[in-house]
């Protein structure tokens, strides 16, 4: 086993969770919100110092997409297609 500190200030992780025959994240465009904000951090060289990553089930499907901001340990709910740039807002400061 290797334990390394990494020098990352902030991760976002996203639901991308899909459960047949219950609500879930994944089928509400999860992850192209994960691909949105990843571009946007290479594209302005923050990609060093923030990550965004698919996640499995955070719990609150039912409520939009759910997300997790560490090591603040945010709980982000109701998350829609509009809230992408809320969300990068939230990680990048």
């Amino acid at each position: 086993m290797n334990i390394e500190k990494r020098p990352l200030k902030k991760h976002l992780f996203i639901c991308t969770n899909t459960r047949e025959f219950k609500d879930s994240c994944g089928p509400k465009d999860s992850l192209s919100i994960i691909q949105s904000i990843k571009d946007r951090l290479r594209e302005e060289g923050l990609w060093d110092e923030y990550r965004v990553t698919s996640s499995g089930c955070l719990g609150p499907c039912a409520r939009g997409i759910s997300a997790i901001i560490f090591p603040e340990n945010l709980m982000i709910t109701e998350i829609g297609p509009n809230d992408t740039e809320k969300l990068y807002q939230l990680l990048i400061t």
